[in-house]
């Protein structure tokens, strides 16, 4: 995986030819890499030139591409201006285009991820049928938790900890996005440390509700500290 735009630093050029920076406001997950870092493996791995470091990409960018080193200034154009306008109109149908075709991905994907707004109801059916019919897990609603990539930065903070069996599901981690439940695998006669799984949750960006367990046939549920102190 490669950090997003806001976990890096990158120069930007609009429609009107401006050079802009743009600064990393927030820390990458852990195990992603850079961009610049994740394409010198890339180029590794075909035999070709990369980069000894972010600053070497960015002097070997500035001596090919000058331009991009004048931040915020427009560089005067050897295009007239009637080619530039259609290179423009150009570049704007093909963001429409490309707009229209990410909303269409949007409204499929929300199809098929979870319900942002399950009803309390329904995930209880759900939380107890997974406590019947599995043993040594420990059961969270996680709020946001809607989308199938949205146990990547979870699954990473929660498999480091010591009760959890890495061996099962993914990594221990198992989620049901039409529910926002996380199902998190435990060691033989080891139970889960709720402090912990709250501090991972909120680590990985998410907001941990409560846990479920099974009294004889009863389900019952406690809201984590988080919460309490919110309300």
């Amino acid at each position: 995986p490669m950090s997003c735009f806001t976990e890096k630093e990158g120069i930007y050029v609009n429609l009107e030819g401006r050079p802009q920076i743009s600064n990393q406001i927030k820390l990458p997950l852990e195990d992603v890499n850079h961009s610049w870092e994740f394409f010198n493996k890339l180029s590794k791995l075909f035999n070709l030139e990369g980069f000894s470091s972010f600053n070497d990409l960015r002097e070997k960018m500035f001596l090919n591409h000058d331009h991009l080193g004048n931040i915020n200034e427009i560089k005067s154009s050897k295009i007239n201006k009637k080619k530039q306008m259609n290179l423009i109109k150009k570049s704007v149908k093909n963001w429409a285009a490309i707009m229209v075709v990410v909303a269409l991905g949007m409204t499929s994907a929300s199809a098929a991820d979870g319900d942002p707004d399950a009803k309390q109801e329904v995930r209880n059916v759900a939380a107890v049928k997974l406590l019947k019919e599995h043993k040594d897990m420990s059961l969270v609603y996680v709020k946001g938790l809607v989308c199938p990539s949205c146990a990547i930065g979870i699954r990473v903070k929660l498999s480091k900890l010591p009760f959890v069996d890495s061996t099962r599901y993914k990594r221990g981690i198992d989620m049901d996005a039409k529910t926002q439940l996380l199902t998190i695998a435990l060691l033989p006669m080891v139970k889960a440390n709720a402090e912990e799984v709250e501090k991972a949750i909120i680590d990985a960006g998410y907001e941990p509700v409560e846990r479920y367990w099974l009294e004889g046939d009863k389900l019952r549920t406690t809201t984590f500290a988080s919460v309490k102190k919110s309300k």
